[in-house]
């Protein structure tokens, strides 16, 4: 399947937030097996919660690699303004050519704004497109009249796009969306389990649906059979209506339902910390029976390096085992036993919904652990490499012969 480009010499991936990571990695991969000749490029921005994974094993099949200096809507002026000096003049000393393509992660961050508006000097908007996850539901819908003021500001001083902050009740910032969507074609990504549906663009138009590009990586030292929790010790602080007692003692009577499971079973439980955590527990939580994961990985990278090993993955709220379930891993979701909080489960549960996976379960009750363990699926790499390089062909016209 592998061909030669013509016209096309260059692929930017322009990295967002830290979920895009493993996206680009492995498309990456996909595009240097089946493109001859074509150089990938990644600019990657510094962000702190990328510092502390080992990410460069991640990395190899980029030509080059540009890492900028992060920027953001800083409240104080002053200084976001010589964060974004400091990281205009860096982006500067990446030579764009005029007939590369641009993938861009759809991202709240500053740095992927600014980024737009430099690379749409060089290249065509027909040559730039924006990746997403499909439809992920905003849990807090307050919008902040001081931070949209900061982003005014922002948008006019530095020519970026517009955009809308959304805040807890705490005023902490959780969400940014553009006030209007870049022009730019996007790319929106489905669970590669999930059949597309009828109306579903393969490579063609302004919006195009594909799977998630999967690629199984040569693992390491790990157990025959894992079982993953992943950990999130600041949930309290991000969701502060949460009952804490309620939520720990709902939770630690889920986990041991599973140790009791897996007791007979020859499976390893473990414990896997955010990345920002550093290194710390989630408040209460039991750990008797678990071993604690301590490789810098994400959950993605650890999905792609230890695909054959996990065998489900549990999570009160964590996002991670959306990752999961791309992955045909047994997927639970905790939160509808632990959270006290009638709203933000209605909220979540709406989330579910809109994955609509068979490999993705609510958990009502310890009754509910382990029930779809059965269901793991080995998916069809070759399949889903077909679906991109088709859509490729599509993205590219004309650069692929």
């Amino acid at each position: 399947m592998t061909t030669t480009a013509t016209s096309l010499q260059n692929i930017y991936f322009i990295f967002g937030d830290p979920s895009s990571l493993m996206v680009f990695s492995n498309l990456a991969r996909i595009v240097k097996k089946n493109l001859k000749d074509v150089n990938t490029i990644a600019i990657i921005y510094e962000h702190a919660y990328l510092k502390n994974l080992d990410t460069e094993q991640f990395l190899d099949a980029f030509d080059s690699i540009h890492y900028v200096p992060m920027c953001d809507f800083h409240r104080n002026i002053l200084s976001g303004y010589v964060k974004v000096i400091k990281f205009k003049r860096a982006i500067k000393k990446i030579k764009i050519e005029p007939n590369s393509v641009i993938f861009a992660f759809y991202s709240m961050e500053l740095t992927i704004n600014i980024l737009l508006k430099y690379v749409e000097r060089f290249v065509p908007d027909k040559n730039i497109f924006l990746f997403s996850y499909s439809s992920v539901l905003n849990l807090i819908d307050s919008k902040s009249k001081f931070l949209n003021f900061v982003n005014y500001l922002y948008s006019i001083i530095f020519r970026a796009y517009p955009m809308i902050s959304y805040v807890n009740n705490k005023g902490d910032l959780v969400y940014r969306k553009y006030k209007t969507e870049p022009k730019f074609s996007k790319i929106e990504l489905f669970n590669p389990e999930r059949a597309t549906t009828a109306d579903d663009k393969n490579g063609s138009g302004s919006l195009i649906r594909l799977p998630y590009p999967l690629v199984k990586r040569p693992n390491g030292a790990i157990a025959s059979k894992v079982i993953v929790f992943f950990g999130d010790s600041t949930i309290f602080d991000f969701h502060p209506q949460l009952d804490k007692k309620f939520y720990i003692t709902k939770l630690n009577k889920l986990m041991a339902r599973l140790k009791e499971k897996c007791s007979s079973n020859n499976i390893t439980l473990l414990y896997k910390p955010h990345p920002l955590d550093n290194g710390a527990l989630l408040e209460g939580f039991n750990m008797d029976g678990f071993t604690f994961f301590d490789q810098k990985l994400n959950a993605e990278m650890m999905f792609s390096k230890y695909w054959e090993n996990i065998i489900a993955s549990y999570s009160v709220s964590s996002y991670s085992i959306f990752n999961g379930s791309q992955y045909g891993i047994p997927s639970y979701w905790l939160f509808p036993y632990c959270f006290s909080d009638e709203e933000l489960k209605s909220r979540f549960h709406f989330v579910v919904v809109e994955q609509s996976s068979t490999l993705l379960k609510e958990v009502y009750g310890p009754e509910d652990m382990g029930s779809i363990d059965n269901l793991k699926k080995e998916l069809d790499l070759n399949g889903i490499e077909k679906q991109w390089y088709k859509a490729m062909g599509n993205i590219f016209k004309g650069g692929i012969v």
